[in-house]
């Protein structure tokens, strides 16, 4: 065999080795959950009271449920336009996905008139 053979047929070996040599490659996968803030209330937005004895007292509670996926911390408010005293339980609460927390309101009327009053449920987180 001739040595001009040799050479070209040692270099043809070499560039189709790095060819195959050099289609490595890498990939990545990433997963990702976004966080869902929301909640439910379980009682209709108006409630009549009707006709209540002057300086009684009753109460109210409302079952708030976390449907997202995240833990969520919720505020009461409560507001009045007669002279009824008003008061929480609790004012907030911090509720795990999936869970549900109460809030009791304690109404008392006054001696006379009448009013409304406004309930709210936030959340603050």
């Amino acid at each position: 065999m001739d040595k001009k053979y040799l050479v070209f047929a040692l270099i043809a070996f070499l560039i189709s080795f790095t060819a195959v040599s050099a289609a490595i490659s890498y990939a990545s996968t990433l997963n990702f959950t976004v966080k869902e803030y929301s909640f439910t209330v379980d009682l209709p937005t108006t409630i009549d009271l009707g006709l209540v004895e002057a300086n009684s007292t009753t109460t109210r509670t409302w079952t708030v449920t976390n449907t997202g996926n995240t833990a969520i911390n919720v505020t009461a408010s409560a507001s009045t336009t007669s002279g009824a005293q008003l008061s929480w339980d609790k004012t907030s609460a911090e509720i795990p996905a999936g869970w549900a927390a109460t809030y009791v309101l304690t109404i008392t009327f006054p001696a006379s008139g009448s009013g409304t009053i406004n309930v709210q449920f936030d959340k603050v987180n």
